[in-house]
C-alpha cells in the first residue's frame, strides 16, 4: 500500500474522531435540554460511528504492519 493510501486512511480516521466527538457534546447538550429521544437517536449513531473509528484503526494497524514488513 503506498504512502498516500496511508494517508487517506488516517485522515478518514480522524475526521471519524472528530464526528464522534461532536456527536458526544451534541448529545451532553441535549441530554442537558432534556431532548431524550434527539439524544437516544444520536446515541445510536454514536455507538454505529465508534464501530466504524474501530474498524478504521485495525486497518490503520494493519496498512502499518504492511508497511513495515514490506
Amino acid at each position: 500500500m503506498n504512502l498516500v493510501k496511508l494517508k487517506d486512511v488516517i485522515e478518514t480516521l480522524d475526521n471519524l474522531k472528530d464526528s464522534y466527538n461532536d456527536l458526544r457534546l451534541l448529545i451532553a447538550d441535549q441530554v442537558r435540554d432534556k431532548q431524550i429521544d434527539e439524544a437516544k437517536n444520536n446515541f445510536e449513531k454514536l455507538e454505529r460511528l465508534g464501530k466504524a473509528i474501530e474498524q478504521m484503526e485495525n486497518l490503520n494497524v494493519q496498512v502499518r504492519q504492511m508497511e513495515f514488513a514490506g
